[in-house]
């Protein structure tokens, strides 16, 4: 399968060309790679490590797209589709012509190669907001300000949904109505990608990031 794509500009300079590409997040094809075993999956009407149909459906509808780290040579061990609506709201972060600005979203799309990546998750980067039963998680980009929340859920071990972008600072208290209406909107948007498909939901963070996680697990810097 050959895919072509535009490639991403992501130069830090101070002076920039008037326009930005969108973000590339299928620039470059991993033949072993999960990420593109999962992406001939969508494609195709195989079934790959149980990636629900409904998902597959949604891929082939355009309603999600998957991340691709812009590092040509990187793995993708795990996968992070987009609704419409947060592919959207990264494009426009990163073809923002204010340098603060572009460089936010730039470190944003950094955390979330991380992930792809297979690089080291713990509570502190990613977790279940309470209650956990209805299965709203949050991938942290703190640094820097402001501090960047993506809300999503999984449809699978090591497949996240990501479904909208807001800025910690909109957010309050942990039980304050603000929560619970991005909350609300993260099931908006879900269902607009996946009808009435149930997030996947499990009793232990390892069930939901099955390698080089951790929930309670610190990392020595």
């Amino acid at each position: 399968m050959r895919l072509i794509a535009r490639r991403m500009l992501s130069s830090h300079e101070n002076v920039r060309a008037p326009a930005r590409s969108p973000v590339c997040f299928l620039a470059h094809w991993h033949p072993f790679s999960f990420a593109n075993a999962i992406l001939f999956a969508l494609q195709s009407e195989l079934t790959y490590m149980s990636i629900p149909e409904e998902v597959r459906r949604a891929f082939r509808d355009g309603k999600l797209q998957p991340f691709k780290s812009p590092l040509p040579w990187a793995e993708a061990p795990r996968a992070f589709l987009m609704t419409a609506h947060l592919e959207r709201q990264i494009n426009e972060g990163l073809a923002s012509q204010v340098d603060t600005v572009h460089a936010r979203w730039e470190k944003l799309q950094a955390d979330i190669s991380h992930f792809v990546e297979g690089g080291y998750i713990n509570w502190g980067l990613m977790k279940w907001l309470d209650p956990h039963k209805f299965e709203h998680w949050e991938l942290k980009s703190v640094r820097p300000r402001p501090s960047l929340r993506v809300l999503g859920r999984f449809a699978c071990p090591d497949v996240f949904v990501g479904t909208h972008i807001l800025a910690r600072t909109e957010l309050k208290g942990k039980w304050d109505t603000t929560w619970e209406l991005q909350k609300l909107e993260c099931e908006d948007h879900w269902k607009a990608a996946l009808g009435d498909t149930s997030p996947y939901h499990a009793a232990a963070y390892e069930q939901y990031i099955t390698e080089n996680a951790g929930r309670d697990i610190m990392v020595a810097s």
